[in-house]
Formats: C-alpha cells, sequence, structure tokens
C-alpha cells in the first residue's frame, strides 16, 4: 500500500492515494524478471492510520481481498545494468495507462527498487495534449523501510482466487520521506 502527495500546476493538492500492489513474476514472453501492478482500494476509509494499529484492529484476509478494486497500472521490472545503484527498475509500458483524475487522460509510472531497500516511484498524468496535469516534476518520490506493522505476515495465508495469482509474498511496508 502506498500514499501520494499530487501537484497541479505547481501547487501542491493535499490528496492522499492509496493503492494496493501485486508483484509477480513476469509472463514467459515478456522480457522482464517482476511484474508490479496496482490496484485502487474499494473501502480506503479502512485503511486509514492502518499501521499504527494493534494487529486485532487490522482488516482480515478476507476483508483485505475484498477491497481490491479496480486495476490502475502494471509495471514490468528488469535488473538494473551493471554499476547502477538500484537491484530492478521498469516503467509502464508506450502510452502509459488510462487515467482521468484532474483532467488526465493517460499516466505514467515509473519504478525503482535501490540496493539500500529503498523504492523510488514516479507517477504522472498527462491531458491529450501531453500536458502533465498531476505528480511531481523534479524526480520521484523517495520510499524508505517503515518499522515493523500490522502487516508483516498478514498476507502469508491469504488464498487468492485465480484471477489474483500471488507467486511471490511481499513483506515489510514502505513510507514516504519528505
Amino acid at each position: 500500500m502506498t500514499t501520494e502527495v499530487l501537484m497541479n500546476n505547481g501547487q501542491t493538492i493535499i490528496f492522499w492515494l492509496q493503492r494496493f500492489f501485486m508483484v509477480k513474476p513476469c509472463p514467459k514472453d515478456l522480457k522482464c524478471d517482476v511484474e508490479v501492478s496496482s490496484y485502487a482500494i474499494r473501502d480506503v476509509e479502512e485503511y486509514k492510520n492502518l499501521c499504527d494499529r494493534p494487529r486485532d484492529q487490522c482488516p482480515l484476509p478476507e476483508e483485505v481481498i475484498g477491497d481490491i478494486a479496480e486495476h490502475l497500472t502494471t509495471i514490468y521490472l528488469k535488473p538494473c545494468g551493471r554499476g547502477k545503484h538500484c537491484l530492478y527498475e521498469g516503467s509502464t509500458p508506450p502510452g502509459g495507462f488510462p487515467n482521468s483524475w484532474n483532467g488526465a487522460t493517460y499516466c505514467t509510472s515509473e519504478l525503482s527498487i535501490l540496493k539500500n531497500n529503498e523504492i523510488h516511484t514516479w507517477d504522472r498524468g498527462y491531458d491529450d495534449d501531453g500536458n502533465q496535469v498531476w505528480g511531481v516534476k523534479e524526480g520521484p518520490y523517495e520510499f524508505k523501510s517503515a518499522p515493523a506493522s500490522c502487516f508483516n505476515g498478514m498476507f502469508s495465508p491469504l488464498n487468492f482466487p485465480p484471477s489474483q495469482p500471488m507467486e511471490k509474498r511481499i513483506e515489510g511496508s514502505f513510507v514516504l520521506q519528505e
């Protein structure tokens, strides 16, 4: 799960976008190692201040599955080249994904997983004329590892239906560093 502060014409809009991420190996026909798909959350109120709650106040696994809403984007990650500070990097396909927030018609995302256990992501929305209408212009958000939370081990007992397989488990959570 992640949050973002979006920008509009240089002005900060305090808008927190929460998402679920599903991570799995890439299909064999694609030239990548990891596929990262993001999904909207059906009941975002249920996840406010989630990591500050005791485990017994966190949503149950079956509630989490029920709260996975529409697919937003998919990023395909490849190993970083020699001499880079990242382990994996990738982006949305050319043309991005449809998006209608704040006047956008499509959005793009870039993602890097660094060797120091940070995640950098750069999400931007564009209108029909190619003008950026949301997202930061100067560089990616930087997420650093957060202390253990109620999410640790939470997803291990889940049995995802065939339409949403999870071949690899993700542990831990990340927080945005300003």
